[in-house]
């Protein structure tokens, strides 16, 4: 089976268990804060079909500080690719991008003729508001 094929059953559970922990916030004391997750995550990123997917699991485990440290020592964190998000996306971005270290850095340079105009407003507004309450 290829990666896209076999990542769909996990992802629709996963998207289950992200409901019930947006439900109950508690739920994900539960769950041991990985680093070993975030390369599937990370991956599933690569294909634009699931990004989204990908994006609202981590905006869920990005609430816990656990994750949030365990996502700090990925190497390969910036491999979101969320300079990939079209205008329906923004606000799950901008979600995202509170929780983020070195937020600046999701978003290459060399990407940014190619990302869509409704999210590079969105981001120079995040980081215009961001710079002033530093």
């Amino acid at each position: 089976k290829s990666f896209s094929s076999s990542c769909t059953g996990v992802l629709t559970k996963l998207k289950r268990g992200f409901a019930e922990v947006k439900k109950r916030p508690e739920l994900l004391d539960e769950v041991p804060a990985e680093i070993s997750a975030w390369p599937f995550f990370l991956r599933v990123c690569e294909k634009a079909s699931f990004a989204k997917q990908a994006w609202e699991g981590t905006a869920v485990l990005l609430q816990d500080s656990r994750w949030r440290a365990t996502f700090a020592q990925e190497e390969q964190k910036f491999s979101l690719n969320l300079w990939k998000a079209g205008q329906r996306d923004v606000p799950l971005v901008l979600e995202l991008l509170k929780r983020l270290p070195e937020a600046g850095d999701f978003f290459p340079l060399e990407q940014v003729p190619g990302m869509d105009p409704a999210l590079c407003t969105a981001l120079l507004d995040f980081f215009q508001e961001n710079e002033n309450t530093e």
